[in-house]
């Protein structure tokens, strides 16, 4: 009878290892179906209408597309990427000169190659096509690494312009890309852009020495790849957690459930260095931070009574109450983190 009883409370154990797997498993994948992103666009003034007018005829509207061929380098750890594209403008050449449209910038980025493709007339209106190689910056939020989608900005400007000259005209029927575009395995959502006026104080507190010009902010969308990812950072981990939680059943041999222990504590350690050749380089926690100290700690708790255990003083009780309590808590963790907006 003891026996039977003995077969039914490890079956129940390992079915509770499966649904807790199940869930995290659950978890995960919600998490890759759902795009979130938790960069919003910087902040850009809208052009006032009624201002000083240089040109005699009103603020000038200068259209503004882009089309990006691919991303030579893209660099999440870093933040820091490279793009080949064309950047195009459609402007009044009676009013703006070519030789002032070439004079554009990146806020955020380094132009390493621009050469003029083509020009057309259009009407009244010219149409000036760039190729350009950019090499910029853009700070991400890495909390929720590795399961938070992306967004990446590319800051256009013309800094030889006041805001009240010119207004960059542009939505999302003038931005585009090449097909399948997926660098590191990241795939391009869609492309938005924000246009008005970036205003810099060059004196702390002096609301007379500022700088403004008009700026055009080009928004990435990216979602995060898939499950292969998230498996390598996570996965080792996770196992090592369930592997420990083995440490809790009953043995004829005391010293079997401590080295099970020791072993998935020294595997955790271990793994922490590839956890950190993974990350990002920043100065806070992330999901998978968290989630390793639950499991470090979680171990090492296992550890503890293990050796009480060798020592004759421990109860199976403790032990049940170890083995799904450290489930469910770790569980729920993960989904509280998975909720988190911020």
């Amino acid at each position: 009878m003891h026996g039977k009883t003995e077969r039914l409370r490890v079956l129940f154990q390992m079915l509770s290892i499966c649904l807790c797997l199940a869930a995290f498993y659950l978890l995960i994948a919600d998490s890759l179906n759902r795009f979130k992103t938790f960069e919003s666009f910087p902040t850009l003034l809208s052009n006032a209408p009624e201002r000083h007018i240089q040109f005699g005829q009103g603020t000038v509207d200068i259209r503004t597309g882009l089309f990006v061929k691919d991303f030579t380098d893209f660099n999440i750890q870093e933040d820091t990427f490279e793009l080949l594209g064309n950047i195009w403008f459609e402007f009044n050449p009676n009013i703006v000169s070519l030789e002032d449209i070439q004079g554009f910038e990146f806020d955020n980025g380094q132009i390493i190659e621009k050469s003029l493709l083509q020009t057309k007339i259009l009407k009244d209106k010219l149409l000036a096509v760039y190729y350009v190689k950019v090499r910029f910056v853009s700070r991400l939020v890495h909390q929720h690494f590795p399961f938070s989608d992306h967004r990446i900005f590319l800051n256009l400007k013309l800094s030889s312009f006041a805001p009240e000259d010119i207004h960059f005209d542009t939505n999302k029927t003038y931005l585009n890309a090449a097909e399948k575009l997926t660098p590191g395995g990241w795939r391009l959502q869609n492309i938005s852009a924000h246009s008005g006026f970036l205003q810099e104080t060059l004196y702390k507190d002096d609301s007379y020495h500022l700088v403004s010009y008009p700026q055009v902010i080009f928004g990435f969308n990216f979602q995060k790849p898939g499950f292969r990812r998230i498996l390598i950072i996570l996965g080792p981990s996770l196992l090592l957690f369930f592997f420990s939680l083995l440490a809790l059943q009953n043995f004829s041999d005391k010293k079997i459930p401590l080295t099970i222990s020791m072993g998935s504590l020294t595997g955790l350690l271990v793994h922490r260095f590839v956890i950190d050749r993974l990350s990002p380089d920043i100065g806070y926690f992330t999901i998978v931070d968290y989630l390793y100290l639950v499991f470090l700690f979680s171990t090492f708790i296992v550890l503890v009574f293990n050796v009480c255990e060798f020592t004759g003083r421990a109860n199976q009780r403790l032990k049940n109450t170890l083995f799904y309590g450290l489930q469910m808590f770790s569980a729920a963790f993960f989904y509280f983190l998975l909720q988190q907006t911020t």
